[in-house]
């Protein structure tokens, strides 16, 4: 099964996904490149499909025609930890 990239609901489909669809939970677009599963933000295009065109917004609907659903597990969206931050998680606040 499935899960929203944005949010992390389990979702009811797998590969591919009408171009209107939503997540039931968040309302966010399914069929778009973030939720993807050739979406890969540390290459060229951020997308693994070499043959996909240009798209500028990853997080909205698209018409791309290589698109399937992701199956892998959501990831953290939100911002980053510090350095300072990650250090008092592992190790506590300095004292």
């Amino acid at each position: 099964m499935a899960q929203c990239q944005f949010c992390g609901a389990d979702l009811p489909f797998t590969g591919r996904v009408p171009r209107e669809e939503e997540c039931p939970a968040c309302r966010r677009d399914l069929h778009c490149c973030r939720q993807c599963v050739h979406f890969d933000p540390a290459v060229h295009n951020q997308c693994r499909e070499t043959q996909a065109e240009w798209i500028v917004e990853k997080e909205r609907r698209n018409f791309c025609d290589y698109f399937l659903l992701s199956g892998r597990p959501a990831r953290r969206t939100g911002p980053r930890e510090t350095p300072e931050e990650k250090w008092n998680r592992l190790f506590g606040k300095k004292k």
